[in-house]
């Protein structure tokens, strides 16, 4: 499949698939995901044929190349579309939302922090030196 940016995408499919997997293909390519295009055409290269969406991949079309074209909407399609998704969706309801409750104070006793991490330092050294978790615990 040959993508308008030019990079190239392999597929295999069986004979009798959709034709759309293979526009499935080209949308789920990097070009695809980069530039979300409103929609693909698909023609073979040899010989010359557009593709239809319905149409099924047919033996012929063993290691053909498939060329992908960009569909660019025209201005009348994008404002029907526009006008279309606003009529659909509703306006926000403006149901009074009660406010969040209110965050909680956090206390720390930042010297018993200190003195705790200052033993856990030092039992760790009486572990390393070769004594029992407990015992560097208790000397700590």
């Amino acid at each position: 499949i040959k993508l308008p940016d030019g990079s190239r995408v392999q597929g295999c499919f069986t004979a009798g698939a959709p034709v759309a997997a293979l526009a499935a293909v080209a949308l789920r390519s990097a070009w695809g995901e980069a530039n979300r295009p409103w929609g693909v055409r698909l023609r073979e290269r040899h010989p010359p044929r557009v593709l239809q969406e319905g149409q099924a991949i047919s033996q012929d079309m063993h290691r053909s190349v498939v060329i992908v074209l960009e569909e660019v909407p025209d201005e009348s399609a994008l404002e029907a579309e526009t006008q279309a998704s606003a009529t659909l969706t509703p306006p926000p309801a403006s149901a009074e939302v009660p406010p969040p409750p209110p965050m909680p104070v956090l206390e720390r006793n930042v010297s018993e922090l200190q003195r705790r991490t200052l033993e856990a330092f030092e039992a760790h050294a009486f572990e390393l030196a070769g004594m029992e978790s407990q015992e560097a615990m208790e000397r700590a």
